[in-house]
């Protein structure tokens, strides 16, 4: 007579056993049919820009390993975010638009565009040849030239379906607002 310790044993040796034979028997394609690995999908959001501040790679998977290691990004270099997906520790990645992973520490990068008006409404250019304004939000037809260093006051934000953003001015026209050209104060 076995032993009710024996007993639950033998129960979970048959349940193991039944369950791996069930798994064996679904469809090949079960577990293609979704896009990423351990089940969790890729959410797709509206595309936008990143710029890398420390070095990062690229992987083929969320779980960053030498094996799905496809590339380097170095610091400065501008990247198109289309989705993002946990790894199986739970971190949270960024998927390109090359469909390669990275990471999306605030530390290795940062969004291209400020995406709201700074508290103080100024801006500094922070690139050293200057930056233009436009008549256009979209940034066509060439107003006025404005040198490193120099304080600008800003009224609105226009924000565009391709991901760029752009600052109006107070005094009319309108600039960038690519942190790789101001710095919001």
């Amino acid at each position: 007579m076995l032993t009710v310790k024996h007993q639950a044993i033998m129960a979970a040796a048959l349940l193991i056993i039944s369950g791996g034979l069930l798994a064996q028997s679904q469809p090949a394609n079960a577990a293609s049919s979704q896009n990423t690995a351990y089940g969790s999908a890729t959410t797709k959001v509206s595309p936008f820009k990143i710029i890398v501040k420390k070095e990062v790679h690229s992987f083929k998977t969320t779980d960053f390993t030498a094996e799905n290691l496809t590339g380097i990004n170095h610091p400065s270099k501008q990247l198109v975010v289309t989705g993002t997906q946990k790894s199986s520790t739970d971190a949270l990645r960024y998927q390109l638009d090359d469909g390669t992973f990275i990471t999306s520490d605030p530390d290795y990068v940062t969004r291209q565009f400020y995406a709201s008006l700074p508290k103080s409404k100024r801006i500094i250019v922070t690139d050293t040849i200057g930056i233009n304004s436009y008549q256009s939000p979209t940034l066509k037809n060439k107003m006025n030239h404005f040198q490193f260093h120099q304080s600008l006051k800003v009224s609105k934000i226009k924000k565009f379906n391709n991901g760029n953003i752009a600052y109006r001015l107070a005094s009319g026209g309108y600039v960038t607002a690519s942190k790789l050209f101001v710095k919001a104060m």
